[in-house]
């Protein structure tokens, strides 16, 4: 897996995130460096697959998984192009009538605004996994956010 913030081989991203958008200026770690020197494309599938979930979680308020990636990557690049991660928070799609899984599209850009890569992200969240996930977030956690993303979850933060 290459998520977390913890994760030696994952990429190690916290996002950023207001009201329309989430986002991150990402440098890629050294070992996702090809031995032609660009970067590897699971890059791309760990950051949107990363973003994807975090724009469910914040939508929904709850944790969960992601059931789903569709990755589009466009052509190789040099590893340590800097990058933009982005989704847009009103672009979440659902036709789930509990609300319980969402679409989220998310992209990858240069900071030209080049595309490097697309995604689509199925979250599913509930509180079953909200409530075995969250624990393990509080490890280095600013509490402050958490209960931002996760409001319901206040008091056991």
């Amino acid at each position: 897996m290459g998520c977390g913030l913890k994760n030696p081989r994952g990429a190690q991203v916290r996002f950023d995130y207001n009201d329309a958008w989430m986002w991150k200026r990402l440098i890629p770690q050294a070992h996702f460096r090809t031995a032609d020197g660009t970067l590897v494309p699971g890059y791309h599938a760990i950051v949107g697959d990363e973003l994807g979930w975090w724009l469910g979680a914040v939508q929904q308020g709850e944790c969960g998984l992601s059931s789903r990636l569709s990755l589009t990557l466009c052509p190789a690049i040099p590893h340590g192009t800097p990058l933009i991660a982005v989704g847009n928070r009103r672009a979440l799609t659902t036709n789930d009538p509990k609300g319980c899984i969402w679409r989220a599209p998310v992209t990858i850009l240069t900071e030209e605004w080049q595309p490097v890569a697309a995604a689509e992200v199925q979250f599913a969240g509930s509180r079953a996994f909200t409530r075995m996930m969250l624990p393990r977030f509080l490890w280095d956690a600013d509490r402050t956010a958490l209960q931002r993303v996760f409001p319901r979850y206040r008091d056991e933060l």
